[in-house]
């Protein structure tokens, strides 16, 4: 009885010190959302013609310019702790390296071409940008560059300190993001050329849980480009977008606790 006592005893201090049960990984299944444009992706009114794709998690890849795969070191988790002054332990300081795709802009977002036959000059300074998803909620745009850069600059900085502090990395980002084409009213294009680039919403998605949390609230969206100048005066171009949603199978490290594809890998 008492070897069988000690027995269990041993097994049981084995098994909280290695923590076993906890680090096996795991499969699950989740919910992925996509979005398309209902209907006609492309509307043509008078010698104006105007396309919108959407952009999500799920396909990202396709728009290079918005999803960079970057690589950065951070901190060995694995590493075991150097005993410092006092016999205090600290940090080893081995680091790993680490590839992560990137986005340059908040998610979901609009890739928006336009091409101009009007015979004159297209300017959209008097054009309206508007953004409402199904539960009648507003969505500002940004407008610029620079507003772009300081929303990614802050988002990194809260969740990534290892990629904010690699300044030539964070540098070229940044340098990657004043280059992006963004739609807004000062956009002029020529007779018989087409413009192609972003459309970009202030949303509240700074994490993967924040983007599927915003994603799971909405069945779609209304993207509304209105008074547009035509070749017969102003028109407003309106895309419907909805959402589908996609079962897939992850699985996931054990110390993954909410599951989503960046974290995990389809089984």
């Amino acid at each position: 009885m008492n070897n069988l006592v000690g027995s269990l005893a041993a097994l049981t201090v084995v098994g909280a010190v290695c923590g076993c049960a906890s680090s096996k990984p795991y499969q699950t299944s989740f919910i992925v959302p996509t979005l398309s444009v209902r209907g006609e992706s492309d509307l043509l009114i008078q010698g104006v013609q105007i396309g919108v794709a959407p952009i999500t998690r799920d396909n990202e890849t396709k728009f290079p310019q918005v999803a960079r795969p970057i690589t950065w070191r951070r901190p060995d988790p694995g590493a075991p702790p150097a005993i410092g002054a006092e016999g205090r332990a600290v940090p080893s300081g081995k680091t790993l390296q680490h590839t992560e795709v990137i986005e340059l802009m908040p998610l979901p977002a609009f890739f928006v071409g336009i091409a101009n036959q009007t015979g004159k000059p297209l300017s959209l300074s008097g054009t309206k940008i508007e953004v409402e998803d199904s539960a009648h909620r507003s969505y500002s745009v940004i407008l610029n560059p620079e507003a772009l850069r300081a929303r990614f600059f802050g988002d990194v900085t809260g969740s990534n300190p290892f990629v904010a502090g690699d300044h030539s990395l964070m540098d070229r980002l940044t340098q990657q993001i004043v280059d992006l084409p963004l739609l807004n009213p000062g956009l002029v294009i020529p007779d018989g050329e087409v413009w192609k680039g972003y459309l970009v919403l202030d949303v509240n998605t700074r994490s993967t849980s924040e983007y599927y949390s915003l994603m799971k609230s909405v069945q779609g969206f209304t993207v509304r480009l209105k008074n547009v100048p035509t070749d017969g005066g102003t028109s407003d171009f309106v895309f419907a977008v909805d959402k589908a949603e996609r079962k897939t199978t992850l699985t996931c490290p054990g110390e993954v606790g909410d599951p989503s594809p960046e974290k995990c890998t389809a089984a």
